[in-house]
């Protein structure tokens, strides 16, 4: 009889042995599962953060560039530019600018961005002389 109970006590033992193991490996499964997921969390704003950083130091850099006041064809003259520091643009500005840039892209020829300048200018100068008369 004390060999049974010897022989009870060893499956007990060794059924709490694989109970314990199984549950600690399903823990620390788990727990390696919720790390990789907070670690590639972590990985990824981090990598975000570098990317948007580095975009935001190109953008500042291009800003103060030296060639920053020049035109696409490299002349230091710009249609655009034509502002005083104090005056903020219109809406016939940014119609301007448009022209402009289309010129500079080569998708209009010289002709056309005269007569679209031209048709542009009337444009704002009778919206001028509507809000005048509106005034008065």
């Amino acid at each position: 009889m004390a060999l049974k109970k010897v022989l009870l006590y060893l499956v007990l033992a060794a059924l709490a042995f694989v109970v314990v193991g199984t549950v600690l490996s399903i823990v620390t499964a788990l727990l390696g599962f919720v790390w990789a997921l907070v670690s590639g969390l972590v990985t990824l704003a981090v990598t975000g953060a570098l990317v948007y950083g580095a975009y935001r130091l190109y953008s500042w850099a291009s800003e103060d560039s030296p060639t920053a006041g020049r035109s696409s064809t490299g002349s230091e003259f710009d249609l655009g530019s034509t502002f005083d520091s104090d005056t903020s643009p219109t809406d016939a500005d940014s119609g301007v600018d448009r022209i402009r840039d289309q010129y500079a892209d080569g998708r209009i020829s010289e002709a056309e961005l005269e007569r679209k300048l031209e048709r542009e200018l009337d444009d704002s100068d009778g919206i001028d002389r509507e809000l005048d008369r509106s005034k008065n």
